[in-house]
This record gives structure tokens, sequence and C-alpha cells, in this order.
């Protein structure tokens, strides 16, 4: 058996969806090798990192709110994995002109976007 394996991403839509730091949601195919998985809901979000007074976008998977208050991710993604669908989604929201993209990053540091 391999140790590597070839996916694909593909961005099935974006819907722009202004509420709070998020921009869009969009829902995203994984083919992993034959077996398709669907997510919906990724986040498209802005933050701002710490000394820089641009705002910048963000992708993150889906998310729920647990029991206990906070808010856990859907699928817990590879990190080769998540930064192939940053890259992809937010090459998607560039030519959909929906955030600004210059900076390509799965998520700020420590996770959650920047105030």
């Amino acid at each position: 058996m391999s140790d590597t394996a070839i996916i694909n991403c593909t961005v099935l839509e974006i819907r722009p969806w202004r509420q709070g730091r998020i921009v869009a949601l969009a829902r995203i195919e994984l083919d992993i090798e034959g077996v398709c998985l669907v997510l919906d809901g990724v986040q498209i979000y802005r933050y701002r990192l710490p000394g820089d007074a641009r705002e910048i976008a963000g992708v993150r998977p889906p998310r729920f709110r647990a029991p206990d208050g906070n808010w856990r991710e859907t699928v817990a993604l590879p990190p080769e994995v998540e930064r192939a669908l940053t890259d992809v989604v937010l090459l998607r929201c560039r030519e959909l002109g929906i955030a600004d993209c210059r900076r390509v990053l799965a998520s700020a540091p420590g996770g959650e976007p920047a105030s």
C-alpha cells in the first residue's frame, strides 16, 4: 500500500455570506482516490494579522457549536489537505471578487482569526 494518495478538490459552490467575520460559505468536493466527500459550510472569513491594517481572507472547515458552547470543526483534515483546499477556495474567491485573497493562509495563528 502506498503512503501517498491523489486528492482532487473541486469548488462546487461559493455563496456570499456577510455575517460577522464570515464573508462566504463554500461547498467543496474532495475526491480521495475515487472516494468522494462533499463538505458543506466551508467558511471563508476575514481577519487581520497583528501589526497589519489590511483585512485578508482565510478558510476553515465547517464548524458546529458543541454542548459546552465552544466551536468545533465538523471534520479534521490533515494539514496537507487543508492547505490544498484553502488554495483552491481562495483562488475561486479571487476569481469571483468575493474576498481579498492576496495572502493564502489556512487559518490565523492559533487557529482563530485575529481581531
